[in-house]
């Protein structure tokens, strides 16, 4: 009777390490009834694999800056854009070098978000704007109802989520653990590029930063380190010490590492489970080191070979 290995334990012990996963593949294999000429063999050397996939994309920091400091008091205020996942989808190459190793490259794309750390909360900032006495920080004179409004309109449009489509590029290589299958690991890492795409303008990041008052208090007045727009900054960051900052698409160079699971179903078709871990140097310009995270499942077609 052919033993099953439930997928979740396989993954266990595949991150155990190598020497746990393999003694207990192999524990497995000698247990199943040895595949005839005409069935399933693993992994052979000299073999071509073409692999595609679809999966989940997880991000984490894109930009944080807590070096801008408006003079409204001695500490800064910290602007953090964060990236957020969606789904992805790719495929790869794979040349088996050796039995146990195999080198290629995968392209991998997806659509994920950006969006600030805070949401912004329009209905909270319109009462404490509209309750109180506003006056911008370097002007002496109060805002009028339209400029709360301008500048409430100004600061909701820049906080929405916006898409942020990466393309990553990873190549590298994989130790292939129990390469006579049915059921194999693999464990590798290797270099890779990403690449994001924002649009042709900057992708413009604003965050409001005024002092509290409390809600009861009328005779507070608020202050606003945001400077009001004019035709000069229009479309732009309104000054350089404003929480403002404007993003373009970047390229960078990215490290990655990552674990799978196979079971070949025939000679030629097996389905794969992976696991992948990517260091983006950066996802966008001015930008932060962004580690993300990328869960796959797909199929992978071999052909060729001993």
């Amino acid at each position: 009777m052919t033993r099953r290995l439930p997928l979740f334990a396989c993954l266990a012990l595949l991150a155990a390490g190598p020497a746990t996963a393999g003694s207990w593949l192999e524990e497995a294999g000698a247990e199943s009834t040895a595949p005839s000429a005409s069935e399933r063999h693993g992994i052979r050397p000299g073999s071509h694999e073409i692999q595609i996939f679809g999966g989940g994309f997880r991000g984490d920091l894109a930009y944080s800056n807590d070096r801008i400091a408006p003079p409204l008091n001695a500490e800064p205020v910290r602007l953090r854009i964060e990236l957020e996942g969606s789904g992805s989808f790719g495929i790869g190459y794979w040349y088996q070098a050796h039995e146990r190793w195999a080198v290629g490259a995968q392209i991998t794309s997806t659509s994920a978000k950006l969006q600030h750390e805070t949401p912004f909360d329009r209905a909270a900032e319109e009462e404490a704007l509209f309750s109180h006495t506003v006056v911008q920080v370097n002007q002496g004179s109060e805002l009028t109802d339209q400029q709360k409004t301008d500048l409430l309109d100004r600061i909701e449009a820049r906080s929405r989520p916006r898409d942020a489509d990466l393309t990553l590029i990873d190549i590298g290589a994989v130790y292939i653990i129990h390469p006579q299958g049915p059921w194999m690991g693999e464990v590798g890492g290797g270099l890779g590029w990403s690449s994001s795409s924002f649009g042709e303008e900057p992708m413009i990041w604003e965050q409001l930063f005024r002092n509290d008052c409390d809600p009861s208090d009328s005779s507070c007045q608020i202050t606003v380190a945001n400077e009001l727009v004019n035709p000069a900054t229009a479309g732009r960051c309104p000054a350089d010490d404003d929480p403002c900052v404007e993003l373009r698409s970047k390229s960078a160079l990215s490290w990655h590492g990552q674990a799978a699971l196979r079971y070949a179903f025939t000679d030629a078709v097996q389905l794969r489970l992976g696991v992948k871990i990517r260091v983006l140097e950066s996802v966008s310009d001015p930008g932060d080191t962004t580690v993300t995270s990328e869960g796959t499942l797909g199929f992978a077609f071999r052909f060729g070979g001993d």
